[in-house]
């Protein structure tokens, strides 16, 4: 929780949805989500920031690893929190701390 930092084991898989994601013309977006606690201390004053600064460190991996610089990263703070499903709170929280990756329609600038 309040953390942009990638896990380590995020970054093989990182490389290889950039091999993929390499092969396809679509633009690509990097959406970063947050629960909906409130930040109370650290380097992010929102979950907005918060969630977009998960989504640009996704988003930067990707550039870097597939060469291509039109990824948009966008943040959504805790906005689609309601709709995930219902369940225990802590489970339900840390499916909401996640970064999306969106293969948007349509054929990109590459």
């Amino acid at each position: 929780p309040g953390s942009a930092k990638l896990a380590e084991r995020a970054k093989p898989v990182l490389v290889a949805i950039a091999s993929v994601l390499r092969t396809i013309s679509n633009e690509v977006a990097t959406e970063g989500h947050a629960d909906p606690a409130p930040i109370t201390e650290g380097e992010f004053g929102s979950n907005w920031t918060l969630s977009l600064a998960r989504a640009e460190a996704v988003a930067a991996v990707l550039r870097t690893v597939d060469g291509r610089g039109d990824i948009i990263a966008r943040g959504f703070a805790d906005s689609r929190f309601a709709k995930l499903p219902a369940g225990e709170g802590e489970r339900r929280r840390a499916l909401a701390r996640r970064v999306d990756i969106v293969i948007l329609p349509g054929r990109g600038s590459s």
